[in-house]
């Protein structure tokens, strides 16, 4: 290639960039400008129109484009030259001078949050989706479900929650707040309503209660009264290992590796996307004992370790054995036994599945990534520490 032949080429170049920008420059100031019906029609006669604003034009493409998205209507008219378009609009007009806009489909309430909510499954685990199902079909369908999405007001959604919080159900009414503000939420962004009516409720504070462990002598007496039951080795299992209800549930044989010494639970905290989160954890030494007790349960490989136990049962059996305490309580006291045995906290904290919130570091945050991010560590590591979890309880 030639030296004038390449300046050529970038002369053409040149040329068409300024082109496409002297184009884009008209586009924006036509773009500024709207179309104004008094110039085609008097006060009077727009007094019976129905609700409509200016079209808005624009150079796009080429052509010239006057849309107009108003009132249920959805037209473009575009043309070669400004006036054409201009004339095209104005027939637009006309013809709609004595009509109704067209009536939008109408979506009701109950209609809209199961799509929305289907819209979201992919992210949810499982049981989040039946949680936020089971707060639309008790209290948000039945409120208003036939309603049309874009007719509820915030003081309908005031009324539910004022219902909730007259009983005393102030952990309910967070529940309600998030699925609430979600429906609401996604038909704001898709422009379905103008606004997310949940923003505009009073929510009362849930004060949450945390738990507390149980004391040596409690444990003692919890471990004699379920001894030789049903729901003894889930208890201890949950006693000796930290993990949360759900994540019992999620336990499978192939899990427990002894020639390793470790053992595998999935997260119940796991988010969507991400698929499960597993942590892999030291056998406790005192965790290893209902390990071996469970053998039988461990001969169908890569099942359940708990196939077929109703976590709501055994909830219920433990509220019967200690009415002052609850079965997540059962976590608080690996965590505070584990600490009391000498274990590195951070390290506790990561076999909890915690974040770590620092212990000199200015600020939670920096606290996290530095666990999160920098801290591994090595499973000998965790191992010598496991080891020191072995204590007797006072009789």
């Amino acid at each position: 290639m030639t030296a004038g032949s390449l300046q050529r080429i970038l002369e053409d170049a040149l040329r068409q960039i300024k082109k496409v920008d002297a184009d884009e420059r008209a586009s924006d100031a036509q773009g500024k400008d709207a179309f104004c019906l008094t110039e085609y029609f008097t006060e009077k006669e727009l007094s019976k129109m129905p609700k409509l604003k200016d079209g808005r034009m624009r150079f796009h493409g080429g052509v010239w484009e006057i849309r107009y998205r108003r009132d249920g209507y959805d037209k473009t008219f575009s043309a070669k030259n400004q006036k054409d378009a201009v004339i095209k609009f104005r027939k637009f007009i006309q013809t709609i001078k004595h009509t109704a806009p067209p009536k939008r489909a109408r979506k009701t309430f109950a209609a809209y949050a199961a799509y929305a909510l289907e819209l979201k499954r992919p992210l949810l685990k499982e049981e989040s989706f039946t949680s936020y199902e089971k707060i639309l079909k008790n209290y948000l369908v039945p409120a208003f479900g036939d309603k049309s999405v874009v007719s509820v007001k915030p003081a309908d959604l005031q009324m539910v929650v004022n219902e909730l919080y007259a009983e005393g159900k102030t952990r309910t009414i967070l529940d309600v707040k998030t699925v609430a503000s979600f429906i609401f939420g996604t038909a704001y962004r898709n422009e379905v309503v103008t606004r997310n009516v949940a923003d505009f409720v009073e929510w009362p504070k849930h004060h949450r209660v945390n738990g507390c462990a149980l004391t040596r002598s409690e444990e003692a007496e919890l471990l004699r009264m379920i001894k030789g039951s049903y729901y003894e080795l889930p208890i201890r299992f949950m006693l000796y290992s930290g993990c949360r209800r759900a994540e019992l549930a999620m336990i499978y044989c192939d899990g427990v590796d002894e020639d390793a010494n470790v053992i595998r639970i999935r997260c119940a905290k796991g988010k969507g996307i991400l698929g499960d989160v597993v942590r892999e954890l030291p056998l406790f030494p005192m965790l290893k004992v209902v390990v071996r007790a469970l053998g039988p349960r461990r001969s169908a490989a890569g099942g359940l370790l708990f196939a077929g136990l109703s976590l709501s049962e055994l909830t219920k059996f433990f509220h019967r054995l200690l009415p002052e305490h609850h079965l997540y309580e059962l976590r608080h006291t690996f965590v505070s036994r584990a600490k009391e045995c000498g274990v590195n906290p951070e390290l506790v904290a990561t076999w909890a599945g915690h974040d770590f919130e620092g212990l000199v570091c200015t600020g939670r945050r920096r606290g996290v990534i530095t666990r999160q991010v920098y801290t591994h560590y090595s499973m000998e590591y965790q191992q010598s520490e496991a080891s020191k979890i072995v204590y007797c309880l006072d009789n």
